[in-house]
């Protein structure tokens, strides 16, 4: 949860499931992660770009709304292209193939999910947020996000962050 809330303030946060190098969830990776490396060059950099965007849009956002700094190496930090992508079966997918599957996917969450989920596409979050989302209702992580972003920023404490993980994890009373 902590890279869910953190990720657009902290750039040293990677995915927390990746421990020296290899995924901890291999099996069980998001869309996301399962299509990671299968761009051409050409196409992850567009990636890139259409990501800068939006992150300028989202710098935008928080500074004019909550007054948060997203810093610049967030916004304009990348990871360089992959070039030690292998294929051990089959084939790299097509930029046609992996928006099929993205939309075959999209529809199999709206059967499971209802069409009222949150960002609507909860599959193609990455993996952290989704987590997020499964321990707290949307609102409450749109709420508190601000909170968090903001007392990291000051001081490096996690005390708000810390609080919310420990509430999110306790039993309901009835």
């Amino acid at each position: 949860m902590e890279y869910g809330f953190l990720s657009l303030v902290d750039s040293s946060l990677a995915c927390p499931f990746l421990e020296n190098g290899r995924c901890l969830i291999y099996d069980y990776r998001s869309f996301n992660s399962r299509v990671w490396g299968h761009a051409s060059e050409e196409e992850y950099y567009s990636f890139i770009d259409e990501a800068r965007k939006e992150l300028k849009a989202q710098r935008d956002f928080w500074i004019n709304s909550f007054g948060i700094r997203i810093p610049d190496d967030i916004v304009y930090g990348h990871k360089t292209f992959c070039t030690d992508m292998e294929v051990t079966m089959g084939s790299k997918l097509t930029v046609r193939k992996r928006e099929s599957l993205r939309e075959r996917l999209a529809r199999l969450d709206t059967r499971f999910l209802g069409e009222n989920v949150g960002s609507g596409d909860l599959s193609f979050l990455e993996l952290p947020l989704f987590v997020c989302f499964t321990f707290l209702e949307s609102n409450r992580f749109f709420n508190s996000r601000p909170y968090i972003m903001e007392e990291y920023l000051k001081d490096g404490n996690k005390d708000f962050l810390e609080g919310l993980i420990r509430d999110s994890l306790l039993p309901l009373k009835i």
